[in-house]
């Protein structure tokens, strides 16, 4: 038993001590091609049974494809049961390069080095060649490639998109235009225009200073110039605040001009104004200095910048939320194509929802045979950047040899009222009215301050005198009777509340020459926008009752004369509803921006009549109505006289 046991330990030490030996196999790992790639790990010896895990890294421009070698290894990993010999199979990368035509012509494409007609390894040289068809000419490369050298050489490391652009000699076309937001930080979006024919054209509903704005467009000329600037699309910068006149030149030199128009918001013109540190304008004695900046595309002088000084104005407009305002620049200018001068007047149109009463009575003043109506157009202002809403520029009344002609010893005079006489008005009293002296600049008492006072109160004395139809001693002597008869009668037409001699109530004398009535001023409470002593009602005289004027309807000679204007004015009916409607037209965007601001519709203004209504149209319809009536009812009563 011993003996077997010995023997037995001796064959189990035999055998343990023979399995210690490890049996090792080599692993050969390689890449194809050898600059694909490369392989981990690398080539070793691994013992039977192990099992490796490989990894096939790629150079640059490759892509590992699979895996190839002894056993027909399709994993990425083997089991150490023998020798292996392991492939990673790279290739290289492949791009697409896409190639489209504008105009007539094609490309040719020859490869430098190997790749495929139409995707091409990566590091592939490509030469292209542009071929124009008959007639047409190569341009340029676009998208991937730029210039215009041909033939042209490129590398295909990535897809690429080219764009090959002939052109025709005679081609001169815009063919798009924008204005885009990446090149421009003003924008809030892209605006695309529009091209009808040679005007390039974009509305937006929103104010926008476009005064430096880059474009981008594309044509098929040769070149693009802004007057005799070449544009360059993405990097020119002009002001689009004008209409600006784009040129496209052909390769023959014929051209083709566009005009490009960008408007916004309301259509209507825009007057920036910035206070010196953006003071308030609170005073109407105090004028405040800033920069005044136009824009109106539609003016000759389109865009412009001047010094200037603002204060307020008016006596009851004055009172209103919206204020009224005087301008004054440093030098005479023209403002709207107006006559150049310093002064003007901004009048806010608060109490008239219309904004029209004022420049229907100055077209009734053009018609007019008064020496001097004010000229008027419609702004949009901003005040130190805020909106303000919807502006009356009127050119003020004053002396001037373009405004209120009075020569250089000549009068103009108010009638107005005593509590809205300032420290330094010059004024004096007759026995039933009182005259602000507002040319020349004279003193109390002076010998200029006698004349006019003198004259004045013969006239009215003259007036109320028995014998004052004498024209040799009565007041025919001293008055131009057809002024008043215009005056008159413009006045009644609209039953202007202020006219019946209370304020805005002007008068000029040339001494040796005969008082006239005029200029007409102040009518935004008129054409039935008054509720007081019946000026609401189309029905009835008003200024035939006032001081002055109820005593002239006494003389045959001014009856007879007011029945022969009103014909003509009458006449003119049709052409002041016309231009009424026009004048709608022209602001009704502007009314509503103005309204967002202000909310007067609906609201009751003192002294409105009718506030009830909801729309500029049931507005502009009453007012339409109120003329028409008014007309209808005078026509019967002038004859009756």
């Amino acid at each position: 038993m011993n003996f077997k046991r010995l023997l037995l330990c001796f064959l189990v030490l035999i055998f343990v001590s023979c399995n210690k030996e490890p049996v090792i196999y080599k692993l050969i790992t390689s890449s194809n091609p050898p600059n694909g790639g490369k392989v981990s790990p690398l080539t070793s010896d691994y013992e039977a049974g192990e099992i490796v895990n490989l990894k096939a890294i790629p150079n640059a421009e490759y892509l590992f494809e699979n895996w190839s070698g002894t056993d027909g290894v399709g994993i990425p990993k083997v089991t150490m049961s023998s020798d292996k010999n392991v492939i990673a199979n790279f290739i290289k990368k492949k791009y697409p390069l896409t190639i489209s035509i504008e105009g007539e012509g094609t490309v040719s494409e020859k490869v430098i080095k190997q790749g495929l007609a139409t995707d091409y390894n990566s590091g592939t040289i490509v030469e292209l060649t542009a071929i124009a068809s008959g007639g047409w000419s190569f341009l340029e490369w676009k998208g991937d490639l730029s210039g215009n050298e041909n033939p042209i050489q490129i590398t295909i490391d990535n897809p690429k998109n080219i764009v090959a652009v002939f052109i025709n000699p005679n081609s001169n076309d815009m063919i798009e235009f924008s204005l885009l937001k990446e090149n421009n930080s003003d924008l809030v979006e892209d605006l695309i225009f529009e091209i009808y024919g040679d005007t390039i054209y974009k509305y937006i509903p929103y104010f926008l200073n476009a005064e430096k704005i880059i474009a981008t467009f594309e044509h098929n000329g040769e070149s693009v110039k802004v007057d005799d600037t070449v544009q360059l699309s993405n990097f020119s910068v002009n002001n689009f605040n004008l209409n600006l006149n784009y040129t496209v030149e052909a390769i023959n030199g014929n051209t083709k001009s566009y005009v490009v128009i960008l408007e916004s918001f309301t259509k209507l013109p825009a007057i920036l104004i910035n206070t010196d540190n953006e003071s308030d304008v609170t005073s109407k004695e105090e004028y405040v200095e800033g920069q005044l900046t136009f824009i109106g595309n539609n003016y000759k002088d389109p865009f412009y910048m001047k010094k200037i000084k603002i204060r307020g104005r008016g006596n009851h407009t004055w009172q209103q939320p919206k204020k009224p305002y005087q301008l004054k620049f440093d030098k005479k200018k023209s403002l709207l194509e107006m006559s150049a001068d310093k002064k003007w007047i901004f009048l806010a149109n608060y109490v008239d929802k219309t904004m029209a009463r004022t420049a229907i009575a100055f077209e009734l003043g053009y018609l007019s045979n008064l020496n001097w109506t004010p000229k008027h157009d419609f702004i949009e202002l901003f005040l130190n950047d805020s909106y303000k809403g919807t502006y009356q520029i009127t050119e003020k009344v004053e002396e001037d040899d373009h405004r209120v002609n009075i020569g250089s010893n000549g009068y103009l005079i108010e009638v107005d009222q005593l509590d809205r006489m300032k420290s330094d008005d010059v004024y004096f009293k007759t026995d039933k009215l009182l005259f602000n002296i507002k040319s020349p600049e004279i003193n109390i008492n002076s010998s200029e301050y006698n004349y006019i006072k003198s004259f004045i109160q013969e006239v009215e004395t003259r007036l109320h005198s028995d014998n004052f139809k004498n024209p040799q001693t009565g007041y025919k002597s001293l008055v131009d009777l057809d002024s008043f008869v215009d005056w008159y009668l413009i006045n009644e037409i609209s039953k202007n509340h202020d006219a019946a001699f209370y304020s805005s109530c002007f008068m000029t004398l040339i001494p040796g020459e005969k008082l006239k009535m005029g200029p007409l001023w102040d009518f935004d409470l008129a054409f039935g926008n008054h509720r007081l002593n019946d000026t609401e009602t189309p029905q009835g005289f008003y200024i035939k009752n006032s001081t002055w004027i109820r005593k002239m309807f006494e003389d045959e000679e001014f009856v007879a004369k007011v029945k022969e204007r009103f014909v003509y004015f009458y006449s003119k009916k049709q052409d002041i509803i016309n231009y009424s409607n026009k004048l709608s037209n022209y602001l009704n965007k502007s009314r509503i921006e103005n309204e967002k601001i202000w909310n007067t519709l609906g609201k009751y203004i003192f002294p409105n009549y009718k506030y009830d209504f909801n729309s500029f149209e049931e507005e502009h319809a009453y007012l339409n109505n109120w003329i028409d009536e008014r007309y209808e009812w005078l026509k019967d009563a002038i004859e009756k006289l």
